[in-house]
């Protein structure tokens, strides 16, 4: 073949295969086509809703019976051909935006008007301008916050356009400002679809927006692991603030509102840092030591990698907090081969060799404190085989969906792999080396997904878990009618959609975001959980507890008489009395009287015996009327009452005793009869003889009391099961254990490392020193001396709650020994959460004795002192009596631990310097 005829050839090849991939690749649909020998002029009406359905007409000429519609390339339902020069159709559904309109005759001639029909979606809406203000000459980035813009939206400010668009579909917009004149301007957004929103006076030129300010945190401290939500009040807050504690930057940021921000701690270091918040304007505010970082002042993370050959050095990472100069690190018990400490957070070495393989601890000790990893670090004979996990799929879900786990060197039975949601065993449906199809356990947070394999684990992945949960509600108690605030995530932005209900009752959402939800109290609830329910799934519950509302404060009217010797009867009116005799507080001068009886507006109250001259003051339930009219005492206190005989004089619990005497009040009730000091209930009586039950006591004198005067006593033994009942001294009071089980609560919160002044310790020695300290020192004494049959616990609490055992114990020689250097350890730290440990003290049912020691300065967990009652009342279900020794405290404290007490049928002590 000669040369001139191979270049032929090869060309003739070339071409036939640039025909077949002309023909092979191209897809543009008028490629089929003849040729626009059709006209399209015009769409009546060019422009209709995204998902289609609008009727439409199209003029030209050219158009054939048969012909065809396509809009954006959608082939139209229902074309009639009305004439050469008109076709009617409806729209398919379509994108958002200009779309090609196409009549394709039956001979495939066409016609097309390029964008002739114009998709329009949800029409886009601002809802804020951060920041809202700037200077005339323009350059101001912006960011636009709302819905549904969309890709190629324009923005206009004051009617001039906006530079450097970005359109973050579909609720975030960010742009530079052009120039403009002082004054407010009006901001526009513009979709494709030409659907538009306009905030009037959303930017401010020439005015400077104005900085934030922080008025408080809450809470104000948290551990220095992190993971406490915070709550943030001031004023000026900006979309897209930031939160840093101590120079680092908190997780999950959230903007609620101008006035309220969100977030979650991270890592920090140890004692009170600053609190900053930052406006993307970059003015800021700092609270100066707001936020303190509490538990042990060392602490570890993990350590990277966790598995290594028993023979070999393995290069480590371990990360955490406090690390200081002096920290030494061990593995399984031996030191980390050299050691290096980065810096607070992270220390690097290697692990050293081990005689043993499996699970062994890392701990890290310094001047501070010590920490323990509990098995965290795996030997295995040889390198480690690590499984890894590549991908989760999905990435996110709710509880109970199921998440195909992929990656390298897993287990290929279901039971060869442990599988943790967040720390929490998923089950294992199907596995193989490379996939593990795995359920989303009940109780399931966001947070890494883990895959053990022969005790070495996997690295960790996120995974996002999109059913609702609530981590608290704020405040955890209040009345039908009061502000709750639920705090959670996984929430709808939408309040529609949010479903919550308090112990069943439906309360109305009045303002939502991803992590808050504002509702009331709904009328007709009672106390139990709140739970939110969206798109059928209902989150687990916390409890809220309902109070009622508060009383209306009291009224005193009038006295009458007005004038009286000291036993006899008045009556006084007025607005708003409790119907319980007992919780009417009637002074004379400043002595309290006796009231025999009580309505709403009345009482009848015997005049005391040691009252003066001087005004009569009311107290309701802790609300004092503002009246206080004058008594005038005419005669000297009556007798004191005396007793003569009681039969019989022994008994058991429940026992009727008939009481024979003189001067006791001609109201049975208004007589305080005592059984060593434990007051008995009053069936009947007259001035010379009483009828009483038996309390549950010990053997002791049995007294009378009748207007502050006190009889003599006389011995009453009791018998029977409650002759053998323990007691405890504690403070110098005896205190009855009926059920062989006591319970020393001891409030170790900061305020407890105020000096409490001088006093005498258990070995009799003059001591100065704080509050902390004296509880201890009477903790200490009251276990000595507790008897061997009695069984006792130990719980410490500040903001969280420490136990010495999981339960009573026996008071025997060993555990009082250990519950001394315990007590002994103690120290004063942070705020006080008096309910839950409370709580936590009547876990153990058969408990009937708690004895609390506090300044009672409730300050964390439950809202207030009314929270933090409510919350021990609803957890003392097996009638507990608690006792409380109020340590230098005052006012709503103070009455705080009287109340808590005085519900429970305890005794109130005030100890005071």
């Amino acid at each position: 073949m000669t040369r001139q005829a191979n270049i032929v050839r090869v060309l003739m090849v070339a071409l036939l295969f640039s025909a077949f991939v002309s023909i092979g690749c191209r897809n543009d649909r008028t490629s089929t086509l003849r040729g626009p020998t059709a006209e399209i002029q015009s769409v009546t009406p060019s422009r209709g809703p995204a998902m289609g359905g609008t009727p439409i007409t199209i003029i030209g000429s050219g158009f054939q019976m048969g012909a065809n519609v396509e809009v954006g390339g959608t082939a139209a339902p229902a074309v009639t051909y009305v004439s050469e020069s008109e076709i009617a159709t409806v729209t398919p559904a379509g994108a958002p935006g200009p779309a090609d309109v196409l009549v394709i005759n039956p001979d495939s001639t066409f016609g097309e008007a390029p964008g002739g029909f114009v998709y329009q979606g949800s029409p886009p809406q601002i809802l804020s301008i951060t920041p809202d203000r700037g200077p005339t000459v323009g350059g101001t980035g912006i960011t636009i916050a709302g819905s549904d813009f969309q890709a190629g939206a324009t923005v206009t400010i004051g009617g001039i356009p906006a530079s450097g668009i970005t359109v973050n579909v579909p609720a975030q917009i960010l742009a530079t400002t052009p120039p403009g004149t002082d004054g407010p301007a009006d901001v526009t957004v513009i979709n494709p679809d030409l659907l538009s929103d306009n905030l009037p006076g959303g930017f401010i030129y020439g005015t400077a927006a104005p900085p934030p300010s922080i008025t408080s945190i809450a809470p104000d401290d948290g551990p220095i692991g992190g993971g406490t939500i915070i709550t943030i009040v001031g004023d000026n807050f900006q979309p897209g603030a930031q939160i840093e504690l101590g120079g680092i930057a908190v997780l999950s940021a959230g903007f609620v509102s101008s006035t309220v921000l969100t977030g979650v701690t991270d890592v920090g270091v140890f004692g009170f840092v600053d609190v900053v918040v930052r406006n993307p304007d970059g003015q800021s505010d700092t609270l100066i030591d707001g936020f303190e970082y509490t538990g042990n002042p060392l602490a570890l993370f993990r350590i990277l990698p966790w598995a290594g050959d028993m023979a070999a050095p393995t290069p480590v990472t371990i990360e955490g907090a406090g690390f200081t100069a002096d920290t030494q690190v061990t593995i399984g018990g031996n030191s980390l081969l050299g050691q290096s400490i980065v810096d607070l957070f992270t220390i690097t070495g290697s692990a050293p060799p081990s005689a043993i393989t499996g699970k062994v601890d890392v701990v890290a000790t310094n001047s501070v404190g010590m920490d323990i990893l509990p098995d965290a670090f795996t030997y295995t004979v040889g390198p480690p085989v690590f499984p890894i996990i590549t991908a989760l799929v999905p990435p996110q879900g709710p509880i109970a969906s199921r998440v195909d786990i992929q990656g390298v060197n897993f287990g290929s039975t279901p039971g060869a792999n442990l599988v943790t949601f967040d720390g929490l065993r998923a089950p294992v449906l199907l596995a193989s080396p490379s996939n593990l199809l795995a359920v989303v356990p009940p109780g399931a947070r966001t947070g890494p997904v883990n895959v053990e394999v022969n005790f070495v684990p996997s690295n960790d992945v996120d995974f996002t878990v999109t059913s609702p949960r609530i981590r608290f509600v704020s405040p955890a108690a209040g009345a039908v009618g009061d502000p709750a605030a639920i705090i959670g995530e996984n929430f709808s932005p939408n309040p529609l959609d949010n479903e919550v209900r308090f112990h069943g009752t439906l309360a109305a959402v009045v303002a939502a975001t991803p992590t808050h939800l504002v509702t009331h109290v709904p009328v007709g609830t009672v106390s139990g959980p709140v739970t939110v329910k969206i798109a059928g799934y209902t989150t687990p519950g916390v409890d809220f507890c309902v109070t009622p509302p508060a009383p209306p404060d009291p009224a005193l009217l009038t006295i009458s008489p007005t004038s009286g010797g000291t036993g006899s009867s008045v009556t006084i009116t007025g607005a708003d009395f409790s119907t319980i005799p007992s919780n009417n507080l009637v002074r004379f001068n400043g002595v309290i009287g006796t009231v025999a009886s009580a309505t709403v507006t009345s009482m009848t109250v015997t005049v005391p015996a040691s009252a003066t001259t001087g005004p009569v003051t009311v107290v309701v339930e802790g609300r004092p009327a503002p009246s206080s009219p004058t008594f005038t005492v005419t005669s000297p206190s009556p007798p004191a009452p005396a007793i003569t005989a009681i039969y019989p004089d022994s008994g058991e619990e429940g026992d009727a005793v008939y009481i024979e005497g003189s001067n006791f009040d001609p109201e049975p009730r208004s007589n305080v009869v005592q059984f060593n000091g434990v007051a008995a209930e009053v069936a009947a009586g007259s001035s010379d003889w009483l009828l009483a039950s038996v309390p549950f006591t010990s053997t002791g004198p049995l007294t009378v009391g009748v207007g502050g005067q006190a009889s003599n006593g006389m011995t009453f033994t009791i018998t029977g099961l409650s002759a053998g009942a323990l007691t405890a001294d504690f403070f110098g009071q005896s205190v009855a254990i009926p059920s062989d089980r006591v319970t020393y609560l001891i409030d170790a919160s900061g305020t407890m490392a105020w000096t409490f002044g001088a006093y005498t310790d258990r070995f009799g020695t003059p001591v100065t020193g704080t509050r902390l300290d004296l509880i201890k020192d009477r903790v200490i004494s009251s276990i000595q001396g507790l008897p061997s049959t009695a069984r006792f616990n130990v719980i410490a609490f500040d903001c969280a709650t420490y136990a010495w055992s999981g339960v009573t114990l026996d008071a025997n020689t060993a555990n009082k020994t250990g519950a001394e250097a315990w007590v002994d350890a103690l120290v004063p730290l942070g705020g006080t959460g008096t309910g839950p440990a409370v709580s936590l003290a009547l876990e153990e049912r058969e408990n009937r004795t708690i004895l609390i020691a506090s300044d009672g300065q409730a300050s964390c967990g439950p809202t207030g002192v009314e929270g933090h009652l409510c919350e021990a009342l609803a957890a003392n279900e097996q009638g507990a009596v608690i006792h409380t020794f109020a340590i230098d405290t005052f006012g709503e404290f103070q009455q705080f631990l009287h109340d808590l007490a005085a519900l429970t049928g305890g005794t109130s002590t005030d100890i005071v310097p």
